[in-house]
């Protein structure tokens, strides 16, 4: 379905215009479309659209079986505003929000018992049902002769004169403890809990080392001996700012709780802060939820950068925004940033926006616009250093400028707009910041400088991903792989590892050493893998030749053994050029018998479906007005 039409339909449900939206169901089998994880009813009973509602319910609800086009993200914003913590049930890409989740969400009881019986029910709706319901709102319900039963949760009158009583002991303790800081709040239904109303950053360290519920009344300054190692309570910044006085050091050490609505910014800063271990200016470890939370950490004047130096080990040393390592979930946050960043000893270093390891969930996270980050001998991500399998990096954006510069034997420095190193997955992420990558070592070395607009090197996932940054890399003895959305690509060819990824900047490779190779691509610098509905409309300042810049307006290089190339897929369409005439910079024979590698080649066809799996276009208007084009 094209964008276009996509957007109309979501349109005439916001309007509830019932003649226009039956204008465009004409044919019934359109109905079992669904907008990513939202099929058609779903969006009308978020939009409360009472008029298509009414004419066409029945039908949507017996509807098990759907079609999908792709999500618009405003309907996830306000979806979300809902769903708050119910959010976390549909983080899979093959979720469905059913209509019957969607009315429990919104919290429409009578209407969801009311047209239960008419709809479509499986193992999975049954399930999510009784999570929001007694996870997220405390309610029971039951399911019996096909009907649903919403329930209010009663207590009796012994247990609300016990609960009095061990709130009575509670409070007393929290006063105790806390001082001034104190309120008792009663939620529906008769269960109440005590929440921490923190006025002081003495009353706050308290409240966070008792692991309770507590929430800042106005702005807060704290001083370096008031960090915690543990914290499994939440904190609810209800919009302020904590200053925090810059040494180094994580503000929570082990975070298992809940940090949100909260504004951090780092001041009076040193010289230069020397990193003995990995640190990051919120959490070392985050096992928990971070949400909605802005991270400041830069001086006025957004030129003069912060200096670090990092202490480097064989085991990879880190620097980053919100947490080292992430196994929990860190959402809806931004970070501004304007470091000089350098590298000490022997071993790894690595900087990072958000998180550096990652095996949890980063979704919906941004570098700030200004934001800068130069570097000496650490490798550089937008986003993450390393996304770990079974990590998800989901609508993030990088729009600082990356910079690394080397001078180091042995030491392959990495830019890459987004994640360093992936083996997980990465959705809907954009990098639009400037990647440039500068080694000067002038003795051979078997290193390699690598730059990728949206990853690294990849043996994992990505899917609707965009680099429009710009790409610089310049070296004097080191070899090159350089790509718009990935350097380096090694992936099952019977997966699909790059799906709806494009490339739109320019990319300038020199190398100045004679046996310095570049292998530079639109798409990847060395591709092995699978790809479907990919573009690139790549400009490029370095030039195809056949004695070192590998330069193909798909990929740098591929391999490729008895006339059978290492690469797999469909509908992928690239920009070439007078100078960049060939999709394939090099083939290289991967066989340890002889060698004979093809300079300037073009993808053949995929053995299964006898379809090109890239094709060349001349003009950059040709593969906007094809389907796998996207802003």
């Amino acid at each position: 379905m094209e964008k276009e039409k996509e957007r109309e339909i979501i349109e005439t449900i916001k309007r509830d215009d019932l003649a226009f939206f039956s204008q465009l169901f004409s044919q019934e089998k359109l109905l079992n479309i669904s907008f990513g994880r939202f099929p058609i009813l779903s969006i009308c009973y978020l939009y409360n659209a009472k008029k298509i509602i009414k004419n066409f319910e029945r039908k949507l609800l017996r509807i098990n079986n759907f079609e999908r086009v792709s999500e618009p993200f405003s309907v996830y914003k306000d979806f979300k505003n809902y769903a708050k913590k119910s959010v976390r049930l549909y983080f899979s890409d093959e979720s469905i929000i059913s209509p019957l989740e969607m009315l429990a969400i919104l919290h429409f009881d009578g209407r969801l018992e009311k047209v239960y019986k008419f709809a479509y029910i499986n193992d999975i709706i049954t399930k999510n049902l009784t999570k929001i319901y007694s996870t997220f709102y405390g309610q029971d319900i039951s399911f019996k002769n096909g009907k649903i039963k919403v329930g209010l949760k009663i207590i009796s009158k012994e247990e609300k004169s016990f609960l009095k009583r061990c709130l009575m002991i509670f409070s007393i303790f929290i006063f105790c403890l806390v001082g001034a800081m104190t309120a008792i709040d009663f939620t529906l239904g008769g269960v109440a809990f005590l929440q921490a109303k923190v006025y002081s950053s003495s009353q706050f360290v308290s409240a966070l080392s008792s692991n309770c519920s507590a929430v800042l009344q106005n702005d807060l300054t704290l001083s370096n001996s008031q960090f915690l190692d543990t914290f499994s309570g939440e904190i609810d910044g209800n919009g302020h700012t904590i200053y925090v006085n810059y040494d180094g050091k994580n503000l929570i050490e082990n975070n298992s709780g809940t940090i949100e609505n909260l504004k951090i910014v780092y001041q009076n800063f040193n010289e230069e802060t020397t990193l003995s271990s990995s640190s990051s200016l919120l959490c070392g470890t985050n096992s928990g939820t971070i949400s909605n939370v802005e991270i400041e950490f830069a001086r006025e004047d957004l030129t003069d950068k912060i200096a670090i130096n990092i202490e480097k080990n064989t085991n990879g040393s880190y620097f980053s925004g919100f947490a080292v390592t992430n196994s929990g979930e860190i959402k809806n946050c931004n970070i501004l940033l304007s470091i000089s960043i350098s590298g000490s000893g022997t071993g790894d270093g690595n900087v990072s926006g958000i998180a550096s390891k990652n095996s949890g969930i980063i979704f919906n996270c941004s570098v700030l616009a200004t934001s800068v980050i130069d570097a000496l001998e650490v490798d550089v991500s937008g986003i993450i250093a390393s996304n770990i399998s079974g990590g998800k990096v989901e609508n993030c954006t990088n729009n600082a400028s990356l910079t690394q510069t080397s001078d180091e034997d042995n030491w392959s420095p990495t830019v890459a707009g987004i994640v360093g190193i992936n083996n997980g997955e990465i959705n809907s992420c954009r990098n639009v910041g400037v990647l440039k990558v500068t080694s000067t070592f002038s003795e051979a070395s078997t290193a390699v400088a690598i730059c990728g607009g949206i990853v690294g090197s990849n043996e994992g996932i990505i899917k609707l991903s965009k680099n429009v940054g710009n790409i610089e890399v310049t070296t004097n003895t080191l070899s090159v792989y350089c790509g718009g959305v990935v350097a380096y690509n090694f992936y099952d060819l019977t997966v699909v590892c790059l799906q709806n990824c494009g490339q739109e900047g320019e990319i300038s490779v020199v190398t100045a050493g004679e046996n310095a190779k570049a292998y530079v691509g639109g798409i990847a610098g060395h591709f092995y893998g699978q790809l479907t509905e990919c573009f690139s409309l790549a400009t490029f300042v370095t030039a195809f030749d056949e004695t070192k810049n590998y330069v193909g307006a798909s990929f740098g290089s591929i391999w490729y053994l008895s006339n059978i190339q290492y690469i797999n897929g469909s509908n992928n369409y690239v920009l070439t050029s007078e100078s960049v005439e060939k999709q394939i910079g090099v083939m290289v024979l991967n066989s340890s018998v002889y060698s004979y590698d093809v300079f300037g080649y073009d993808t053949g066809t995929n053995s299964s479906t006898g379809n090109q799996v890239v094709i060349s276009m001349s003009s950059i208007s040709d593969i906007k007005n094809l389907g796998v084009y996207f802003e």
